[in-house]
């Protein structure tokens, strides 16, 4: 039961993350832009938690969380930043929505 709980925050961790794509999909007005995004993140967090400093870096503290490393590596700063993330990721696509130009 202890694994379902894992992958419902796992999952939780991850969908927050996305807000950030979301700007890049408004701003690009297009989908090239946020698979390129989601593509140097990835690649990215695989760079910086196999350096060390992946609690660090919000795209890789998922992955961390899950145990994939082999322990379970995350700590409160971890989640302060992918808060701080996702609520600029979200801040940023609405004020695109509501002031940029929609023409």
């Amino acid at each position: 039961m202890q694994s379902l709980y894992v992958i419902l925050i796992v999952t939780m961790l991850t969908i927050v993350l996305s807000t950030p794509v979301a700007f890049f999909a408004s701003y690009s007005r297009g989908y090239l832009a946020p698979v390129g995004f989601v593509i140097i993140t990835l690649i990215s967090s695989q760079i910086v938690a196999a350096v060390g400093h992946g609690e660090y870096f919000p795209w890789a503290v998922p992955a961390l969380y899950s145990g994939l490393t082999g322990e379970n590596i995350i700590s409160w700063s971890s989640l302060i930043i992918i808060c701080i993330t996702s609520l600029l990721g979200f801040l940023s696509t609405l004020y695109w929505w509501l002031f940029a130009d929609q023409h």
